[in-house]
């Protein structure tokens, strides 16, 4: 039972045994569940969940083959048994001792010699020849990450990362090699690294310094763009890396109210913005859509990110084709009740007296869910207009709707990136938002990435490289910023 305190180690398995029990019966998400496990480490348990899942089919038969050659019962459940045979016979090999030990070590050897022999019996090499071909093939991407300013400088990562043997490269199509990573061009604070990293123990992970989100998970606190000082609101906030990135970019000062209805998220979300140093950020157990936008704690709520439940069609190995539900299954209904959802939650937005602009974001590839969505809110709430989100992305929205090249779309077949979708509105009578120059940003940048201690008397004649690369960053972050403030005149 969940509740039972287990030994260390035991303790994993029989967490992702609960929660792959749960996710069979489709109590909710895959990573809903791991989410609101009790099992502190969630992204270990996410990983155990989904390759146990991902090899499901081969891991029952291997212990109903277990089971028909023992005496005796072997496992308390099936759950439990194929989150064990997993890492046992395919995974890493068994991360504890005690009693599961006991039962796997005596039939492990004869488990993996037949595992051989059904590869070979299928022609293959790997048990993963063994699987359906729409779980073997994976779209692999760099394991991304973002510097959080609020703690450390672009130029001190780059450092430290050089000082560990890596080598700062040029942005270029394809995944970066070993030990080598590069600064996105279209977020300054990213960082792209070899995909077969872990970072999970890394002393600047750890310290929170950096951040692991995706490159598209980015775009929508970077379309956003709220100015330091402001109040800004985070719908559907947890687990917090859009609401620490807002943070940041705010340079910590003002306000952001994140928004979570589910307790759970809730805490592990105030645990990642205090690790990341994000004072300005104020979580709150919230239902965004029963909130009271005149209240007086709402009614000086500026800029609103809104990244509301969608169908995750854009996430690549989508977790619930691990469940045996075919992208098929997004059918017409169920866009058409998410789609119902989501535009209530942007008109929702739209009804703060103070919002000057609202980002809406999916993780979606559906129309139905994107353009479609922006088109039924133009028409609800003509107190608001789109403007060029990103300007410089060049995939831009389906040509469905008015002012589709407005809109943001990511393709993970193209953009190294899980698939998203971007749409920032504005006020139509809110002020135009003032042009940021690069001088500005030049003056932002802090002394030591500029004027460090093997600068020169200029200040740049000995810059290093991760420095220069920092400030570059910057600048191409102030340009873009310039064009859009420019696109909005």
């Amino acid at each position: 039972p969940p509740q039972m305190k287990r030994p260390t180690g035991e303790a994993l398995y029989f967490a992702a045994a609960d929660v792959v029990a749960r996710a069979l019966q489709r109590k909710a998400a895959i990573k809903s569940l791991c989410y609101s496990s009790a099992f502190e480490n969630k992204k270990k348990l996410l990983a155990l969940v989904c390759e146990t899942l991902r090899y499901y089919s081969v891991l029952t038969d291997m212990h109903t083959y277990a089971q028909a050659n023992s005496k005796r019962t072997l496992f308390e459940t099936e759950a439990l048994a194929v989150v064990v045979l997993y890492d046992a016979l395919i995974g890493r090999g068994l991360q504890c001792g005690g009693k599961l030990k006991g039962i796997v070590a005596p039939i492990r050897p004869e488990l993996k010699t037949e595992l051989a022999r059904r590869v070979a019996r299928a022609g293959g090499k790997t048990p993963r020849d063994l699987l359906p071909k729409a779980l073997q093939s994976d779209v692999i991407f760099p394991r991304y990450v973002r510097v959080n300013t609020i703690l450390a400088s672009i130029a001190a990562v780059c450092e430290h990362l050089e000082g560990e043997g890596y080598t700062q490269v040029s942005p270029r199509g394809g995944l970066p090699a070993a030990r080598e990573f590069w600064v996105d061009p279209h977020v300054p604070e990213l960082l792209a690294l070899p995909p077969t990293i872990d970072l999970h123990a890394h002393p600047l992970y750890l310290n929170g310094s950096i951040i692991l989100q995706d490159k598209a998970s980015c775009f929508p606190p970077l379309a956003l763009a709220p100015p330091p000082g402001c109040v800004c609101l985070d719908a559907c906030a947890a687990p917090g890396n859009k609401t620490s990135y807002l943070a940041a970019l705010m340079n910590n000062r003002g306000k952001v109210i994140a928004c979570e209805l589910d307790p759970r998220r809730l805490s592990t979300m105030k645990k990642m913005l205090a690790k990341a140093g994000a004072s300005c950020c104020d979580p709150q157990l919230q239902n965004f859509l029963t909130t009271d936008p005149r209240s007086e704690a709402l009614r000086g709520v500026e800029y609103i990110l809104l990244d509301p439940s969608c169908s995750g069609s854009g996430i690549v190995s989508r977790r619930d084709a691990l469940l045996g539900v075919d992208e098929a299954d997004d059918s017409a209904t169920r866009l058409e009740e998410l789609s119902k959802f989501q535009i209530s939650c942007v008109e929702h937005a739209m009804t703060f007296p103070g919002v000057r602009r609202v980002v809406y974001s999916t993780c979606s590839v559906h129309q139905a869910e994107n353009e479609d969505v922006v088109a039924a809110v133009l028409r609800s709430r003509p107190a608001f207009r789109l403007v060029p989100a990103l300007p410089s992305w060049p995939r831009r929205g389906l040509p469905v709707c008015p002012q589709s090249d407005c809109l943001v779309r990511v393709d993970p077949a193209h953009d190294q990136s899980n698939g998203f979708f971007v749409a920032l509105f504005e006020r139509i009578d809110a002020p135009t938002l003032p042009l940021v120059s690069a001088d500005h940003v030049m003056d932002e940048v802090d002394d030591e990435a500029v004027h460090g201690p093997d600068s020169g008397a200029d200040g740049t004649a000995h810059m290093s490289r991760p420095r220069r690369a920092s400030l570059q960053s910057r600048l191409a972050h102030a340009r873009r910023r310039m064009r859009q403030a420019m696109a909005q005149q």
